[in-house]
């Protein structure tokens, strides 16, 4: 996550991990490449959900999400904005 990302949603820095803590080092790479410098936590490992993802799958913080989940996945849309998109033409 970016110093944007950041300012953009305070809730970030409760969840924050300092990019030379993350233990993954493809991740870490990916983070340098993109100039991310912070990640987001996971309290339960790897694979798990977001911790800003509500028992029905949405976002909690959609409207300000980190540019990190505003470009994955980069070919389609998420789920919440596939539902707005069908509620906004059907």
């Amino acid at each position: 996550m970016s110093e944007l990302d950041m300012s953009r949603e305070p809730r970030l820095f409760k969840h924050a991990v300092p990019r030379n803590l993350v233990g993954n080092p493809t991740m870490r790479r990916y983070m340098d490449e993109k100039g991310y410098w912070w990640a987001l936590s996971k309290p339960h490992g790897r694979g798990t959900p977001c911790v800003f993802q509500a028992p029905d799958n949405s976002c909690l913080i959609h409207v300000t999400r980190p540019q990190i989940c505003r470009d994955y996945p980069q070919d389609s849309f998420c789920e919440r904005e596939e539902m707005e998109m069908s509620n906004a033409t059907g």
